[in-house]
């Protein structure tokens, strides 16, 4: 069973990841947490409580839309009451319906470890974590989950850790339930809204490309008919009056001759 803060730095427990390994993905995490901050994604937050345990429940936006807004429900049940030490340092119970969370075969290996919430299991199917992960997860190791990585490190940026104990709600368990999504019906939603989203990308590259080749069948004679189009030059009176007698000149001479 991890710790809200093994979340964050090893999941899968003391003496179990390469120290090099694990900082590079809690390096590539944090990174990419700080961008969906950054970047003006929203984290939704509650903090419940009953006599001896606190419940976050963190609603982490997705990562990966771009213009529709959505969220994974993630919940973290910490075994404690009070203390940012001792919630930190506190066995924790989870739950989230993000798909990483049961194509990664985590929903299993919480369910085996007894750290899966209980009372949200109904929000899966049973095969989800009572079925062996032997493609994705044949070790059944509880490695780190992106969608527990960025509601925990919420946590401490939100400093709901340090909310005290009478402050948080009072947890009732089936109000809560109600509000979180069952993995087939959020998952449902969360494909829709990616081909909703893959429509309009095609559309504005199509609108592009028609552009630039638009842009690349236009004539190229346009500097030709522009000099065509050029007015003629206007030539002065007196220019056209010696023209004229030049001409009266070589006339009368060539008679002359011709005499």
């Amino acid at each position: 069973m991890p710790t809200l803060k093994e979340l964050m730095t090893n999941p899968t427990g003391p003496g179990t990841a390469h120290t090099a390994a694990r900082y590079r993905i809690i390096d590539d995490l944090n990174r990419r947490f700080g961008e969906m901050i950054k970047v003006g994604k929203r984290f939704r937050a509650a903090v419940y409580r009953t006599d001896d345990l606190t419940l976050f429940y963190i609603q982490v936006p997705s990562e990966t839309l771009e213009k529709k807004r959505f969220w994974w429900d993630v919940l973290i049940e910490a075994r404690a009451t009070g203390t940012k030490k001792s919630l930190m340092d506190s066995d924790v119970r989870l739950f989230s319906n993000n798909p990483a969370f049961v194509f990664s075969g985590h929903a299993y290996v919480a369910n085996k470890g007894w750290f899966l919430i209980e009372w949200l299991k109904d929000k899966f199917d049973k095969e989800m974590y009572e079925q062996k992960p032997v493609v994705a997860n044949p070790s059944a190791i509880f490695g780190f989950d992106k969608s527990f990585f960025f509601a925990a490190t919420y946590i401490l940026h939100a400093r709901l850790h340090t909310i005290k104990h009478e402050d948080k709600q009072e947890l009732k368990e089936k109000e809560v339930s109600k509000t979180v999504e069952d993995f087939e019906t959020i998952f449902r939603k969360y494909e829709r809204v990616v081909k909703i989203e893959a429509a309009e990308r095609k559309k504005t590259k199509d609108r592009e490309a028609a552009k630039k080749r638009i842009q690349r069948e236009r004539p190229s004679g346009t500097a030709k008919r522009a000099k065509a189009a050029r007015p003629a030059k206007r030539v002065s009176k007196s220019t056209t009056r010696k023209a004229k007698s030049t001409r009266k000149a070589k006339s009368s001479t060539g008679k002359r001759r011709s005499r």
